[in-house]
């Protein structure tokens, strides 16, 4: 596992009062204790970056004379901040010094909420919105790992003074540090706080970066062309240097974008991506067209594709008529030109019972035409509304398809994985991963497979305060046992090449825990 590390690009300016402790501390006015309290501001405020090793405190040996003298000289002006930070870098490295972090181990902190966002008030919620903004924040990460570069890229959503952009931070060394922040989105404040799930991030064969993000369009006027919750785009961007630059987004299918004419309108939201070997990049979502002309029509499952790295898209088609209006689509390929679209279907019509099971999707011809839905757990998880959650699914080298899903149905509400051996026909009973028995919130839950084919699963467990992110792994189709990280919530994953690394938000700051498979 790696140490954990408080990411900070440069020593910042260290307090007087620490320069003071340094200087009473090398004279012997105070005690190593005492010392010790200080260093543990300077943690805590990611003024220095060290390896976590226990609970700040009294030195567990001697301290070296020339960290003792280093402190004088620093307190009298003799030598530079960076020198005495280095020392103090080294007793901890070492284990002389103790410092309790409150992290779990290997967890880094990448970016945190500004004072400002904090405590920025949300925005006056108008008569005509059905949900109140968000405020400002950060949140919704998603992560990447480069293998052609060594990187890991972490997106996010920030919106200050009320206005929204798609991020994006790497880090060359696992996580250690980070380079400063890049807006993904191509014009300042257009794009949306994502809502589901986070700003779609992933590779390309070539070593390319695409990343797939919402821009909203509300107000009256969108209530009047029969948009009750407003219009959603889909923009995607390309970035050919590793997330240092991107190009122009496009918009995917803007013949139904928000320029057309009413009747010819189509939200998209609640999208997913995922890249073929070959480079062929898919984009799914969930397409609404409203109550245009006072005529209302079903939710669609429907997929597009671009074969030029994002510089165009074949018109999309449709996957599925009526499904689920809220829960996030999750798509993968397979090993011989199959492609597998997972969401939340629905049976029954308005006014009846309504039931709401994770469903799968099949096309044996790279897209054109899909087959139809094949249950991956007969759950009878009945509901008239939308639970607003995410579903998973991945492919691992084999061909065999792995599902992970959160229902409320059944007999024991919660989390739940399954394996397909055979193009999703068929799938194994479902195993229960975590729940409550009578009831289990709705949650962001992802699947990774690791360098050994075994998958990696996520979620957040919304029955405690603050929500709580979990994962597991299984073996032999077995769960080998949850491991809890914390607080925390809308936790995304990626495994590549023998890494697997986690993102999630917790108290506005995103997280990260990354590690080699069978570490």
């Amino acid at each position: 596992m790696l140490p954990f590390m408080i990411v900070d690009s440069a020593h910042a300016e260290v307090p007087d009062w620490v320069k003071s402790s340094a200087g009473w501390w090398a004279a012997g006015e105070i005690t190593d204790t005492d010392f010790a309290e200080s260093i543990g501001f300077l943690i805590e405020e990611g003024i220095m970056q060290v390896a976590a090793t226990g609970t700040a405190g009294q030195a567990d040996s001697e301290i070296p004379d020339w960290v003792r003298n280093n402190a004088g000289w620093w307190a009298s002006g003799d030598i530079t901040e960076n020198d005495f930070i280095g020392g103090i870098e080294y007793l901890v490295d070492t284990g002389v010094i103790h410092v309790d972090t409150g992290l779990a181990d290997g967890v880094v902190i990448i970016v945190e909420e500004s004072e400002f966002q904090k405590n920025a008030d949300a925005p006056v919620k108008e008569e005509w919105m059905r949900h109140a903004p968000a405020g400002d924040k950060i949140d919704y990460p998603g992560v990447a790992i480069d293998t052609f570069r060594d990187a890991i890229h972490v997106t996010y959503g920030s919106t200050v003074g009320g206005s929204s952009n798609v991020m994006i931070q790497t880090s060359y060394d696992m996580g250690l540090t980070w380079e400063d922040p890049v807006r993904v989105n191509t014009d300042e404040g257009v794009a949306d706080m994502p809502h589901a799930n986070p700003p779609y991030i992933e590779m390309g064969p070539d070593g390319e970066l695409y990343v797939l993000y919402n821009v909203g369009y509300d107000g009256p006027e969108w209530v009047e062309r029969g948009f009750s919750f407003g219009y959603t785009a889909l923009f995607l961007t390309r970035s050919d240097d590793g997330g240092k630059t991107f190009t122009p987004a496009m918009m995917v299918e803007p013949e139904t974008g928000p320029g057309g004419q009413v009747g010819a309108l189509h939200s998209k939201t609640f999208d997913s991506m995922f890249v073929a070997d070959d480079g062929r990049v898919y984009v799914t979502w969930l397409d609404s067209r409203g109550k245009q002309n006072d005529s209302f029509l079903p939710t669609e499952v429907k997929i597009a594709w671009s074969d030029d790295g994002g510089a165009s898209f074949e018109k999309s088609r449709t996957i599925k008529t009526k499904a689920c209006q809220c829960c996030v689509t999750s798509g993968s390929t397979g090993t011989d030109g199959e492609v597998f679209v997972q969401y939340r279907n629905i049976v029954g019509n308005f006014g009846e019972p309504n039931i709401r099971d994770v469903v799968v999707s099949r096309s044996n011809d790279y897209g054109q035409t899909w087959n139809t839905p094949i249950l991956v757990a007969d759950d009878g998880f009945e509901i008239d509304n939308c639970p607003h959650s995410t579903s998973t699914i991945s492919t691992d080298s084999a061909g065999n398809l792995h599902s992970a899903w959160w229902t409320q149905g059944g007999q024991s509400p919660g989390t739940y994985y399954a394996v397909s051996s055979d193009g999703g026909e068929t799938w194994t009973d479902p195993l229960f991963l975590h729940g409550d028995g009578e009831w289990y919130p709705a949650t962001t839950i992802k699947i990774s497979m690791d360098a050994d084919d075994n998958p990696v699963i996520f979620w957040a467990d919304k029955t405690v305060e603050g929500g709580a992110v979990k994962y597991t792994q299984i073996v032999d189709g077995k769960s080998t046992g949850i491991v809890d990280l914390g607080t925390g919530d809308h936790p995304w994953s990626d495994s590549r090449d023998g890494i697997t690394a986690l993102v999630w938000v917790s108290d506005g700051k995103i997280m990260m825990k990354s590690w080699h498979d069978g570490a």
